[in-house]
């Protein structure tokens, strides 16, 4: 059977968010645009999305008209054209700040019990510091500098302005845009799947923070006046192991303190290199005793 080749398209996007605290965000636009190799714009949409009304800081920021997403359907329901629009096949892309977008999906994903959408785009950013040192990498700048129109009222602009930049570059360089993101390598590349597990990494650590600061209730009374502190990575790549000896310690009475030098007690992971246990090592005269997690769930209470 004869096969046709599939011409290569090029897809940029950008989204905006009408409250953005901490991890907790509404995303209330998300656009895109499709284009042929040719750089010709053959589709761009904007997808409003239910969020509520811009206050404070992002009422600042927000470009987009509230009426416009006032009484827009909700996340669930136009979720399907996020992820078609950012799962097709032989396509190239690109995005001005990647990351923010896929955190804000990461976001509005976890609050809506969905799946991540996996999708590896090229940073615009990344892409112009291969191409030029320029003072500043704002869209409407980057722009100005090389010539192309920039009205900040033309719906979809930073999509549109995405892909006309890398025309612009490629016509320069004498270059396909396949040749271009060759050049600028695997580093202009932000992957949706990184930029979510660092982003519920974050969530994680956030309800850590909780035992931090005492707020969770306490069980038992077996190690009250004890005062603990763990080695980073129970923080960090080893968190999972983390929630278990913060919530034994705050079940048991127990309390937690990223400060050794308050610490009674220090668990550490076997990693030589953490700088707490550096400081626990240096007090370990008596004042604080050093154990693994392993030896902390097998604690005798009465020492």
């Amino acid at each position: 059977m004869l096969q046709i080749a599939t011409e290569m398209k090029i897809v940029a996007f950008d989204s905006e968010c009408s409250r953005d605290i901490g991890l907790y965000c509404e995303m209330c636009t998300f656009g895109y645009a499709v284009a042929n190799e040719s750089f010709n714009i053959e589709l761009s949409k904007q997808i409003f999305i239910n969020a509520s009304k811009p206050t404070g800081r992002s009422k600042k920021f927000c470009r987009t008209d509230y009426s416009k997403f006032k009484n827009a359907p909700r996340y669930k329901v136009v979720r399907s054209q996020i992820e078609s629009a950012l799962q097709k096949e032989d396509t190239i892309y690109v995005a001005h700040s990647p990351e923010v977008t896929f955190r804000y999906l990461c976001c509005m994903d976890r609050r809506n019990n969905l799946e991540p959408i996996s999708c590896k785009v090229f940073d615009i950013h990344s892409i112009v510091r291969n191409y030029a040192d320029i003072p500043s990498y704002g869209l409407s700048n980057i722009a100005k500098l090389f010539g192309i129109p920039y009205d900040s009222k033309e719906s979809n602009v930073d999509v549109k302005t995405c892909i006309r930049i890398l025309q612009y570059i490629c016509k320069e360089e004498n270059l396909s845009i396949e040749g271009l993101l060759e050049m600028c390598g695997k580093g202009a590349v932000v992957d949706s799947e990184v930029v979510y597990h660092s982003t519920l990494l974050k969530f994680k650590q956030e309800r850590l923070q909780k035992y931090y600061n005492g707020k969770m209730p306490s069980g038992s009374k077996e190690l009250e006046g004890k005062v603990f502190s763990m080695a980073e990575s129970f923080e960090d790549q080893r968190i999972e192991i983390g929630f278990r000896i913060a919530d034994f310690i705050n079940h048991h009475g127990g309390k937690l303190t990223r400060k050794v030098s308050e610490s009674n007690f220090f668990i550490w992971d076997g990693n030589i290199d953490s700088k707490r246990l550096e400081s626990a090592n240096l007090m370990a005269d008596g004042t604080i005793r050093i154990l693994t997690a392993d030896e902390l769930f097998m604690m005798n209470f009465e020492r």
